[in-house]
């Protein structure tokens, strides 16, 4: 039967200029789907026959046919066919067919099913012409989504092509606006905050994590409930930082929760991070003041080992020294962390950096210079470490040497 109506079809149009109203049988004819997207392309045909196609499209829900065509013509023919696009896309809108919850609705009785809406594809239409829209028509499709975007978040998420993420990256302020509102307000922070994250733009990901921010700080410092942790732990962004600092600095943060959050600045902040953890190294006692040493040697290099002993305190009173080898043993996790550190950055050699070490007036900086020329076996430096035989200063937190200069004579005997 198609084929006889594609015959009867070419029969009529022998000799007659085709028209709007001719495109209609090719709707259901077989191949007629890639007809009419060619009749769209096609410079030859009529503004009105181009047009007629564009809305045929639109009607038939073909939005995998549809976006090859924008892409094809020029952009102001692009720009008159998202118009064109714009009337049959608001109509299957105002449907409002998609599936919803009800206010009511508990965990049981709030399951639905959900099928086919065409408004739905009409979203999904509005956020891919999106680019090739006029300003008018810009504003129209932003309406749209702002609204697919105010509610029932939950359920919309999971129809159609287009993510609540990108719908709200092109929904205006009220899609910021919308999603920040989910946020504030979910009991499932990291789940929801992945699905706006997906495919969304710099700027929606920035205010995502502001409001992550929001929660943290009013969590603070259980983050456990509603997956807040977790949505700190995934946040790429500047807007967390100040959370981190947080977390970071407050002696109630479980170590867990500091430890994560020196990854995340590190990796948001890089470098700029310096100042706070050579503050943590100068202020925090046990674990937590050693893994800042690494962070800085991390993000600083090579150049971060003498950051590191610089920042340690001089009154022996802020070490804890319960235990007679305390500091010999935080002493040895920092200078093997240097071993492993510079050579996964592929530092060749540290011994001018361990030779100013050697050098300075402050005892922390001299001991760390020490344990790590032993460490690393830097025997090219064996005359300057025992030039520090001599050296009077007490020394606590080593089990058999108690002063600097007895720390100096055993290591430049195993050089």
């Amino acid at each position: 039967m198609k084929a006889i109506l594609v015959l009867l079809f070419f029969t009529l149009l022998i000799g007659c200029e085709r028209t709007p109203d001719s495109l209609d049988p090719w709707r259901n004819a077989e191949g007629g789907i890639e007809k009419i997207s060619g009749f769209a392309k096609s410079e030859k045909e009529s503004p009105e026959v181009r047009k007629r196609a564009i809305e045929i499209l639109v009607e038939d829900q073909h939005l995998n046919s549809l976006l090859p065509i924008f892409k094809h013509v020029p952009k102001d023919v692009a720009e008159g066919f998202a118009s064109v696009a714009m009337g049959p896309i608001q109509k299957k809108w105002e449907l409002k067919d998609w599936p919803k919850i009800k206010k009511d609705a508990s965990n049981e009785t709030g399951r639905v099913k959900v099928k086919a809406s065409r408004s739905v594809v009409a979203k999904d239409m509005a956020y891919y012409i999106y680019p090739f829209a006029n300003a008018a028509d810009k504003s129209k499709i932003e309406a749209i989504l702002g609204e697919w975007t105010s509610q029932d978040q939950d359920i919309r998420t999971q129809l159609g092509k287009v993510s609540l993420g990108q719908a709200a990256s092109r929904a205006g302020d009220a899609g910021v606006k919308n999603m920040l509102a989910w946020i504030a307000s979910t009991n499932k922070v990291a789940t929801v905050a992945r699905k706006i994250r997906k495919d969304a733009s710099d700027e929606i990901k920035l205010q995502l994590d502001g409001g992550i921010r929001k929660r943290a700080e009013a969590a603070h410092p259980n983050l456990k409930d509603n997956e807040i942790e977790i949505a700190v732990l995934e946040t790429e962004t500047a807007a967390i930082v100040p959370y981190l600092n947080r977390a970071i600095r407050d002696e109630q943060s479980p170590n867990s929760l500091v430890d994560a959050s020196m990854d995340i600045l590190v990796k948001i902040q890089g470098p700029k991070s310096t100042s706070l953890f050579s503050e943590m190294v100068s202020k925090r006692r046990g674990l937590i003041r050693w893994v800042s040493t690494t962070r800085l040697i991390e993000i600083r290099g090579k150049s971060g080992i003498l950051l590191a002993a610089k920042a340690l305190p001089l009154d022996m009173e802020k070490y804890d020294l319960a235990k007679d080898d305390a500091l010999e043993k935080e002493s040895d996790i920092f200078c093997n962390f240097v071993d492993t550190e510079m050579k996964k950055q592929k530092v060749k050699d540290i011994s001018d950096v361990l030779k100013r070490g050697l050098s300075s007036n402050r005892w922390p900086v001299k001991m760390l210079a020490l344990r790590c020329a032993e460490i690393s076996k830097q025997s090219s430096l064996k005359k300057e470490v025992l030039a520090l035989s001599s050296d009077k200063t007490i020394l606590n937190g080593f089990k058999d040497v108690k002063t600097i200069g007895e720390l100096a004579s055993k290591v430049g005997a195993g050089l």
